[in-house]
């Protein structure tokens, strides 16, 4: 789904302007030390509870580093045994989920505050990713909920190893058209269908009229050993229109194939989502629902039915 219609469909840059505070350093598994002084302050603030929500890159994307550190300092700022109350990312993502709102939305400011004031928090700690050569800059800051203020901030260093560049590239955006750049689809969007196949989990985030298109996304979660996986030629999609469509483009994590016929791989750790982004043409524009679509793998397939197409 492109992120113009995920904005208009799910809609949830927190402008906030840095304190600053000096340099911290972080190492990959904890934020230690960063998350002590991080709770200090917001005790000295008088916050009562945070949530710390997704990290995003420059661009404004989500990627599982950016998920993986938010995790990793939610974490470790429960371990913190501080007066602040830190709530539970996992309860967090419900509420996203409940309130159909995706977590790229939080970019918004005055969606965070609405995020933050259903979660029944004080304030929301987001961060901004920079990659340099060795390491990847954290910028940390904390929104209060919901006046806005900034109530505190600090810049993290976490050091580039091998398994953080892997997680830096596993980004939950796809560029729907390898040749333009133009449009992306996101999937940190609400979940619309849910289906588990061979130790997959395959979770459809939506379909939307896009142009002369209709595009859909979807994420795949590998549960079970590392192995590679094949998106094949007879993806397909059925309108409530009548007729098929097959896939005239498809991506599978960072590899595209262009072409009804073709085949795309991706090599899947576990435990680590990646995406699939599906392209059709010549979906009639009166279509509102696909009643079938269909992902041909290597061995087997995987079904969704009755998918809402979004305008």
């Amino acid at each position: 789904m492109t992120r113009s219609r995920m904005t208009k469909l799910h809609s949830l840059s927190i402008a906030l302007a840095l304190i600053g505070a000096a340099p911290l350093t972080a190492y990959e598994g904890s934020f230690g030390q960063d998350a002590r002084d991080l709770t200090r302050s917001l005790e000295v603030a008088e916050v009562g509870s945070v949530a710390v929500v997704e990290f995003f890159d420059l661009r404004g994307r989500v990627s599982e580093l950016g998920r993986f550190l938010a995790d990793e300092l939610s974490t470790a700022m429960v371990a913190t045994d501080s007066s602040v109350k830190v709530i539970d990312r996992l309860r967090l993502a419900t509420i996203l989920e409940e309130h159909k709102l995706s977590a790229t939305g939080l970019l918004d400011e005055e969606t965070a505050r609405k995020v933050g004031r259903i979660a029944g928090v004080d304030v929301l700690i987001s961060g901004r990713l920079t990659s340099f050569d060795e390491t990847v800059r954290v910028s940390l800051q904390g929104l209060r909920v919901p006046s806005a203020e900034v109530v505190v901030s600090a810049v993290v260093e976490v050091p580039r190893t091998p398994r953080v560049a892997e997680l830096e590239t596993r980004s939950l955006t796809v560029d729907c058209d390898p040749e333009t750049g133009s449009g992306e689809i996101v999937l940190d969007a609400p979940a619309v269908r849910r289906t588990e196949k061979r130790d997959y989990e395959f979770t459809l985030r939506g379909c939307a009229r896009v142009g002369s298109t209709v595009q859909c996304a979807i994420g795949v979660h590998n549960h079970g050993d590392e192995r590679n996986l094949y998106l094949e030629g007879k993806t397909r999609l059925v309108s409530d229109r009548g007729g098929q469509a097959w896939a005239s483009r498809k991506s599978l994590g960072s590899n595209w194939a262009t072409g009804m016929l073709s085949t795309v791989g991706s090599h899947l750790l576990p435990d680590i989502p990646v995406a699939i982004g599906l392209v059709f043409e010549g979906v009639p524009d009166g279509a509102s629902t696909v009643r079938i679509l269909e992902l041909d793998f290597y061995g087997f397939d995987v079904r969704f039915r009755e998918i809402p197409i979004d305008r």
